[in-house]
């Protein structure tokens, strides 16, 4: 069985848009082996808000390296379609991943109990629209990256305007 944890860290980079200044662009694939050894992955070039912790709430959880499980959680609610994994197996998973970032047994039970609450927007609009070049950023994928996410996530030609 694989060692449960990070793989390794996100790389960022921001990613500024008419709709949002603040979201990332990620530049590897991180991925998170979880209790049971199931690796989850996220997607290089995908765009992620990473935890949206709101600003009142920021300071309780301060401590908490929230970057890996925000990208691999908005990856799995990106992904839900393709992995069939559901949205409480997915909050579930971002409460084991902030615990191993050292969030205490009660941060991981709130920013769990946040998700619970206040994600069902994102994800709606994931099982609306299922994976979409709007999920990534294309500048910093290759021609072949984007001809195999075309097939593996049956994503229409890109259409550059």
């Amino acid at each position: 069985m694989l060692k449960p944890g990070f793989t390794e860290q996100p790389i960022l980079r921001p990613f500024r848009s008419k709709e949002s200044n603040r979201l990332f662009t990620l530049m590897n694939q991180p991925a998170f082996i979880d209790s049971k050894g199931v690796r989850h992955e996220t997607v290089k070039g995908m765009l992620t808000d990473l935890a949206s912790i709101p600003m009142l709430a920021q300071g309780y959880f301060g401590n908490v390296d929230h970057r890996g499980p925000g990208a691999i959680h908005d990856a799995g609610y990106m992904l839900s379609k393709v992995t069939g994994k559901s949205r409480a197996e997915l909050d579930v998973l971002f409460e084991e991943m902030c615990l191993a970032q050292g969030a205490t047994s009660l941060q991981g039970q709130l920013l769990r109990t946040g998700l619970e609450l206040g994600a069902w927007h994102a994800w709606d609009q994931c099982q609306a629209a299922g994976v979409t070049w709007a999920d990534f950023d294309v500048s910093v994928l290759s021609a072949e990256e984007i001809a195999d996410y075309r097939v593996r996530f049956n994503i229409a030609d890109i259409q550059l305007s």
